[in-house]
């Protein structure tokens, strides 16, 4: 039983809780921990900064602190958005996969990947495509692939080649039947959102969050041109590392 529980926490699962989706989606990340802490992986909520200039593009962090944290050592690193839900139910996805494959992740409602979920084993595969994804993240995509904003476009682009993806069960990933026995309910743009049910006070601070954030943003003078992607990310990367030490700790 050591052993095993040794070998569990050099995996980490984490997800992204920024610009107020700590306080409408912190159901959701109970259960994430509740299910960390049942597996027995290393756990990680990011929560800051409270404020994030970068909006909705804050996004690819979450593809640097992957990357970070197989360099650092961990085994395996899983990602799981802030607006899905882990069912108390869900047994270990790394028991549900072909762990000679080294990225994981699940279709979503437009047949292409979801990146609301996902899985990477520690290689030098894994790590030589999260590195290609992020130097290319100012690239132009084909129609095919892209979905308007953040990150999702580029790993659907660039893992269309992989040799070592594995398209996960949709059950680890649902965002589009609500009807579905599933591990992870994913309630992102699309036929999930409306089955989304949060309590009146989350919400209520939820937008009290972002009234607070549309102020400070003007004061900051916060703005599209204000926001460049690499090194915008590069600050985000190392202040979040500095915070969240236990992503270079396995």
């Amino acid at each position: 039983m050591a052993k095993r529980l040794n070998n569990m926490r050099k995996t980490l699962i984490f997800s992204i809780a920024v610009n107020g989706y700590h306080i409408q989606y912190q159901a959701n990340l109970k259960s994430l921990v509740a299910y960390a802490d049942r597996m027995g992986f290393s756990r990680v909520i990011v929560t800051q900064p409270k404020f994030s200039p970068m909006g909705l593009e804050v996004v690819w962090l979450k593809l640097r602190l992957v990357l970070a944290a197989l360099q650092a050592g961990y085994d395996w690193v899983i990602y799981v958005d802030a607006d899905a839900a882990v069912r108390a139910t869900a047994p270990n996805i790394l028991a549900d996969i072909d762990r000679r494959n080294a990225f994981f992740a699940a279709k979503g409602y437009s047949g292409r990947i979801n990146s609301g979920v996902l899985v990477f084993r520690r290689c030098s595969e894994s790590i030589r495509l999260l590195e290609t994804i992020l130097q290319h993240r100012e690239m132009c995509l084909p129609a095919q692939d892209d979905v308007g904003w953040g990150e999702n476009g580029h790993v659907i682009h660039f893992s269309r080649e992989f040799p070592l993806l594995e398209i996960l069960d949709p059950r680890w990933n649902n965002n589009s039947d609500p009807d579905l026995d599933d591990y992870i309910r994913h309630y992102s743009a699309g036929p999930m959102r409306a089955h989304f049910k949060v309590s009146r006070s989350a919400h209520l601070g939820y937008l009290c969050y972002h009234y607070v954030l549309a102020v400070y943003a003007r004061l900051a003078h916060w703005g599209p041109a204000s926001v460049t992607l690499g090194p915008q990310l590069d600050a985000l990367t190392a202040s979040t590392l500095h915070k969240y030490p236990l992503f270079l700790t396995p």
